[in-house]
């Protein structure tokens, strides 16, 4: 990976554990819509965890000195490329793999999206057994709707560049897994990026999300699938926030009433919404 002078990985390196996600926008904004962004997300996860490794990473071209001092402050660090992206999404992960590769040192990872996230308890607590946990979504991959639909052509463009068949009964009642929270042991996501890397190299690009699915539905083995109403990953971009269950005190909670340590796709929701959850 290019080293950049602008590159600040100074704050807690030292930790086990890391946070890592791309926040790469042209006159990037700390704040964007209906309150979320970057400052939400760092907000959020300090408050719950002052520890972890928080590793941002974003284009040279960029680059943000208020964005910077709001890291620095919150002793968050920031990792600068030069990369051409091909597909913004998932070519964060091809990036994303070089810096796995020179700071190995970490146990656990989540690989999170920045401005649609926030979090209501620490991420670490959660049990991801050697394996990559997977926040399932509310919708099915063989459902009728815009979510399953979208989905099925994104999981569909792999096969078809396999020269292979859709194997409609592998994806069948299956839920869509969210590639915009991805939390695991060090081995399982290097595990994942270098499968991720060999299949969207050169000009190839294929959705990530669709690549998600594919490599934990055919290697199961691999993955902790836990129905999103028994998970502790909150996907909400197809429900409404009026059918979102609360506890007492406005966190979103499981249906075992645990509460969820991540909140994403809330900007799908309303102002009033997200600043309740931000309150509380």
């Amino acid at each position: 990976m290019k080293e950049f002078k602008e590159n600040v990985y100074t704050y807690n390196t030292t930790s086990s554990d890391l946070v890592i996600g791309s926040y790469s926008y042209k006159n990037p904004k700390l704040t964007i819509q209906k309150g979320c962004g970057l400052k939400l997300f760092i907000d959020t996860l300090r408050k719950v965890n002052k520890t972890c490794c928080i590793i941002v990473v974003c284009n040279i071209q960029n680059r943000s000195e208020e964005i910077e001092l709001y890291l620095k402050n919150n002793s968050a660090n920031i990792l600068y490329n030069d990369f051409k992206e091909l597909h913004r999404c998932g070519d964060k992960f091809i990036i994303m793999k070089d810096i796995f590769l020179k700071y190995n040192h970490y146990k656990n990872i989540l690989i999170s999206d920045i401005a649609d996230v926030m979090f209501q308890m620490d991420p670490f607590i959660i049990q991801h057994n050697n394996t990559l946990y997977c926040a399932c979504e509310n919708d099915k991959v063989s459902d009728k709707n815009f979510c399953g639909n979208l989905n099925r052509k994104w999981i569909s463009s792999y096969y078809k560049k396999c020269k292979k068949g859709y194997p409609g009964k592998l994806f069948h009642g299956k839920h869509i897994l969210c590639a915009g929270t991805i939390f695991g042991d060090y081995n399982s996501i290097i595990e994942y990026i270098t499968w991720f890397c060999n299949i969207n190299k050169g000009k190839t690009r294929i959705n990530d999300q669709g690549l998600y699915n594919v490599y934990c539905r055919q290697y199961p083995e691999k993955c902790t699938i836990l129905d999103q109403k028994n998970g502790l990953i909150f996907t909400g971009g197809a429900i409404k926030f009026d059918k979102v269950k609360l506890n007492q005190q406005n966190k979103i909670v499981n249906e075992d009433n645990f509460i969820y340590t991540i909140v994403h796709q809330l900007n799908r929701w309303g102002q009033q919404d997200i600043d309740l959850l931000k309150n509380s």
